[in-house]
């Protein structure tokens, strides 16, 4: 039973995928682990600078850790009741030609859920959104 509401926030996302982007997969994804890669108009120092931000764009978010060697940044959401609690990856690639590719990343923090709800989509739509503000707004502090 709690496979219907799962595939239905699948589909769900999928259809605003679509709507944001007509080039994108049209595949329906209901497993609760969910990856997209973007490519921002930015540096990646400059990405890596942002996830305060980045973790405001998440319900209840915060940012866990920035390696800027590896490229990475970890943000968060806490447990509550109706959710395990996620953990956001994001993989800051190196500078492809003006646009740099960051692979974000969502699951449950805790091992063995198989329904999130599309909470794991939700996160990787509002984290990719966050990068599209960044690459507008300019660097941190610009404003």
């Amino acid at each position: 039973i709690a496979g219907i509401p799962q595939w239905r926030a699948a589909v769900a996302a999928r259809d605003r995928r679509l709507a944001a982007d007509p080039n994108a997969s049209a595949t329906v994804n209901p497993g609760v682990r969910v990856a997209r890669t973007v490519r921002v108009p930015r540096p990646r120092t400059e990405i890596l600078r942002h996830g305060e931000g980045l973790a405001l764009s998440l319900d209840r978010g915060r940012l866990k850790d920035v390696d800027e060697a590896a490229g990475r940044m970890v943000l968060s959401t806490p447990t509550f009741a109706w959710g395990w609690g996620e953990r956001i990856v994001l993989d800051v690639g190196t500078d492809e030609g003006g646009r740099t590719p960051v692979t974000i990343s969502s699951r449950p923090a805790v091992w063995g859920p198989s329904v999130d709800f599309g909470r794991n989509a939700r996160n990787v739509e509002r984290v990719a959104a966050a990068l599209d503000d960044v690459a507008i707004d300019g660097p941190a502090g610009e404003g």
